[in-house]
């Protein structure tokens, strides 16, 4: 006589991850919108070597699909409020009992250029004196712009005249002549604060300074 010996297969094997996961997400993100997959590998049949995903602690911004680890976002994140999200996926199988397994999931955010510089006045108003003959250079005020992307800092410039006035980085505006108010009387220059983002696009402001 000839047997045929079938091996039944029991849950001995549990889900396993090849690696932890990292993954980068711009801020200001569609909803919802795919991250990436999760993958662990059961090396029982049927039943027993069938995974499904879920996250933990369970998590109101990020979703899991059970059944192939597709990894989305339930909300549209910010930069400026938080940069960095972590957290731990499940898989486990459908033996009885269930083996499980875990991969740590961290999920940084990528800062965009949201914002342009935003000067704490719409106009400057300055005095200086005629006839500063001790020296040319002299400081006549200061201009302050901010910025609120995360990390951003305010280049200034001027985009007239030039030749007589300087500003420096610290938003402080300098004269480079002397002055004769019976020739002119009153100047109008403009000032460029411009962000030094390295994502998106650069933004730039003007603001109108009026020296008398």
């Amino acid at each position: 006589m000839t047997f045929e010996l079938n091996i039944t297969d029991i849950n001995d094997q549990k889900p396993l991850f090849k690696t932890n996961y990292t993954f980068n997400l711009i801020e200001n993100n569609q909803i919802p919108s795919v991250i990436g997959q999760i993958n662990a590998y059961d090396a029982d049949q049927g039943i027993n070597g069938q995974i499904y995903y879920s996250i933990i602690p369970s998590s109101l911004d990020f979703f899991i699909s059970s059944i192939d680890g597709i990894l989305s976002t339930n909300i549209s994140f910010d930069y400026e409020l938080k940069r960095q999200y972590q957290f731990q996926i499940r898989a486990r199988d459908y033996g009885k009992p269930p083996l499980e397994s875990y991969a740590y999931v961290e999920v940084n955010i990528i800062n965009q250029n949201e914002f342009s510089p935003e000067f704490e006045r719409k106009i400057y108003y300055f005095v200086i004196y005629e006839n500063l003959t001790n020296k040319t250079r002299t400081f006549i005020g200061k201009v302050k712009a901010n910025d609120r992307d995360y990390g951003d800092y305010v280049n200034y410039s001027l985009d007239t005249n030039e030749h007589l006035f300087t500003i420096d980085q610290k938003g402080n505006i300098w004269t480079e002549t002397i002055f004769d108010r019976e020739i002119q009387d009153e100047y109008n220059l403009t000032i460029f604060a411009i962000d030094n983002s390295t994502t998106g696009l650069i933004g730039s402001t003007i603001v109108i300074i009026k020296i008398k």
